[in-house]
């Protein structure tokens, strides 16, 4: 296997695609606190009540493409970087651990007070 060979088995669109669980977690996870910080510091009195709709949202774009994954097969059978199944059992375990911050995150929005 080639490092940077075009086509669907270089080593770069492999390690993207085993790794797109926890890159969406970090987005969302970003996103979850600068959208909070910049709310609760910036904005008006009224604002804070918004932080659960847009972070309510923001849990479900970032669990869709995940859930995408996990639920629709044929995605995953289109990839044909890996002849063996190490790669895509790999896959599945990170989208899983992804989904389960991404939901742990999205659940904090609503349990912790806002701008406290």
């Amino acid at each position: 296997m080639q490092w940077f060979k075009e086509g669907p088995g270089s080593f770069v669109l492999i390690a993207m695609l085993v790794l797109i669980g926890p890159i969406i977690w970090a987005i969302h996870f970003t996103a979850l606190y600068l959208t909070h910080t910049l709310v609760c510091v910036s904005l008006s009195r009224d604002a804070p009540a918004l932080i659960p709709i847009i972070i309510g949202i923001a849990t479900l774009l970032a669990a869709a493409p995940i859930l995408l994954f996990l639920f629709w097969p044929r995605l995953l059978a289109r990839w044909h970087g890996d002849t063996h199944t190490f790669l895509r059992a790999t896959l599945k375990l990170l989208l899983v651990l992804s989904l389960v911050a991404i939901v742990w995150g999205g659940i904090s929005a609503f349990m912790v007070p806002v701008c406290v």
